[in-house]
């Protein structure tokens, strides 16, 4: 099958123009709307803050970020920036990949300090960060905003209405 041959078949079976949704979802980076896709079948899609950098979701938490920087730290040496996420406040502060973090406002730090000051600082809060880029000792200040809701879990939809059940249990089997 050629590479647009998917989008050809769909086209022909369904009798639609496809070619906005293949443009977005398919050769774009827009994020399908799975919301309403999941709510046919009885499941509730819910967003939240994480709690650390490690929660993949799938469950209501307690203790969530209030406020986000951007960054992602290394998993095998957690002083170690891993990632800088696109226009956050970290990459606006000038942090990049492969500093060290060893203090935020003078206070030696360490990621999960770090994270602790994320669940508990206010959006607007601005902290300064040291860290060491190579053998450069860099200072810079980061304005915290808030928490991005980018972590989902899961539910069955207990009011959903009958026909909307059944198919949950016709997809479930």
């Amino acid at each position: 099958m050629t590479e647009d041959g998917v989008e050809q078949v769909a086209h022909e079976l369904s009798g639609l123009e496809l070619t906005h949704f293949f443009d977005g979802l398919i050769r774009g980076t827009d994020d399908p709307d799975l919301a309403p896709l999941l709510g046919s079948v009885a499941v509730k899609m819910q967003l939240r803050a994480p709690t650390d950098q490690s929660d993949a979701g799938g469950k209501p938490a307690e203790e969530l970020q209030r406020s986000y920087a951007g960054i992602r730290f290394d998993t095998s040496r957690p002083d170690r920036v891993a990632a800088v996420l696109a226009d956050s406040p970290a990459q606006q502060a000038g942090v990049s990949a492969g500093d060290q973090l060893i203090a935020v406002d003078g206070l030696k730090t360490s990621r999960e300090r770090f994270e602790r000051i994320l669940r508990r600082a206010e959006p607007g809060v601005v902290l300064t960060l040291h860290l060491f880029r190579r053998d450069e000792l860099i200072i810079t200040s980061v304005t915290l905003a808030p928490a991005q809701t980018d972590t989902v879990w899961l539910t069955i939809d207990e009011d959903a209405k009958s026909d909307v059940r059944q198919r949950l249990q016709d997809w479930l089997g």
